[in-house]
């Protein structure tokens, strides 16, 4: 996955505040995603409901979901559950931490 700069930027920043609190004996990378995920609340981006193709009306239909860009998301500061999950997994991804969006 090709992160922008603006993405990997906000990433590395927070990572390195999570890196300065790291707890021994716990899995860093579950430590750096509950910071990332407490990162990106904390920057403002919150989670607004999808009014073109909501979920409800669309999920059993072969209507495409549109998914904003990682960089959208930030750019909005807000984004639909899947455009702040495809964010969290680049942010995730820009700091080495593995991660796989599956869409059901």
């Amino acid at each position: 996955m090709k992160n922008t700069n603006e993405v990997l930027q906000l990433a590395k920043s927070i990572a390195g505040v999570a890196r300065d609190n790291l707890y021994t004996g716990m899995n860093r990378n579950l430590q750096f995603a509950a910071a990332m995920l407490e990162g990106l609340r904390l920057s403002g981006i919150t989670y607004s409901e999808d009014k073109i193709t909501p979920f409800k009306e669309y999920h059993l239909t072969s209507e495409r979901d549109f998914i904003q860009f990682p960089l959208e998301t930030m750019n909005c500061l807000s984004g639909d559950i899947d455009d702040i999950g495809i964010l969290y997994a680049s942010c995730l991804e820009a700091i080495g931490v593995k991660t796989a969006f599956i869409y059901t």
